[in-house]
């Protein structure tokens, strides 16, 4: 008799037990509930800090800097980037910098075969022997020193670079201040060429500069306006200007103080 009663217990205890299968199941279904819980709430904590992200972008944009960064997808309009990129002012100093930068090389480029003809007295062969060393090294020598001493520096965005373009501006103010009162051709030449390796040391560091001063979306724009401005009001105009300033000069000896 006690052996039946035991033999009953255990199998009403047994009626209560669950399936193992059933088990794993049900284990299985609670770890993935948990596991979307937490990725609904990262998604949640991703999405607030997205938007706070962006609503530091969008309050942190008065000078142009990342502006259009909410509207990011939708294609912009050439009035709407012209818009930002006038709202930034140091895209629009080193744009205008640089065209006057080219204005004066183009002029430099253009008076100097006259002014050591006719002002200096030099020989036509002399002339042009000069003209053509200054013109094909000055520039080629500007550009391959600045990539190097910019490289060696850190690039054009770090202090150290930008102290040495700073460097290189008051170098070739100094050097540029003789060039009136020169009557030698081939000291002439050498200043002229100091002029226009100090201009092409600086272009690559005035670029890098004015488009890192862009948002990356606007970039590809703001480098095409830059070359259209370099063209139009800085290669241009000069022969037209300095052949005004020739002729109401009416005279090649008071032509290179006024240059």
């Amino acid at each position: 008799a006690g052996t039946v009663s035991m033999r009953d217990s255990e199998r009403s205890d047994n009626s209560h037990d669950i399936p193992l299968g059933q088990i794993e199941k049900n284990v299985s279904d609670i770890e993935s509930i948990e596991e979307h819980k937490s990725q609904i709430s990262v998604k949640e904590h991703s999405d607030k800090n997205l938007e706070t992200s962006l609503v530091t972008i969008t309050e942190s944009t008065d000078d142009g800097r990342g502006l259009i960064r909410l509207d990011s997808t939708k294609e912009l309009t050439f009035r709407e980037i012209l818009r930002q990129l006038s709202k930034n002012q140091d895209y629009m100093v080193l744009m205008m910098s640089m065209s006057l930068m080219y204005f004066i090389t183009a002029g430099v480029l253009f008076w100097t075969p006259n002014y050591l003809d006719q002002v200096l007295g030099a020989k036509k062969e002399e002339a042009v022997s000069i003209f053509s060393f200054v013109a094909a090294t000055g520039p080629l020598s500007g550009f391959i020193v600045s990539g190097k001493v910019l490289s060696y520096l850190g690039g054009a965005n770090t202090i150290a670079g930008q102290k040495a373009i700073m460097v290189n501006g008051w170098f070739c103010v100094v050097m540029v201040i003789p060039i009136p009162f020169v009557t030698d051709c081939r000291i002439f030449g050498f200043f002229i060429w100091i002029l226009l390796f100090c201009g092409a040391f600086a272009i690559p560091a005035f670029t890098v500069i004015m488009l890192s001063a862009v948002p990356d979306h606007l970039r590809a724009s703001s480098n095409s306006i830059a070359n259209t401005c370099y063209n139009f009001l800085g290669w241009m105009p000069p022969p037209a200007v300095y052949g005004l300033i020739s002729n109401l000069l009416d005279g090649n000896e008071t032509i290179g103080p006024v240059m």
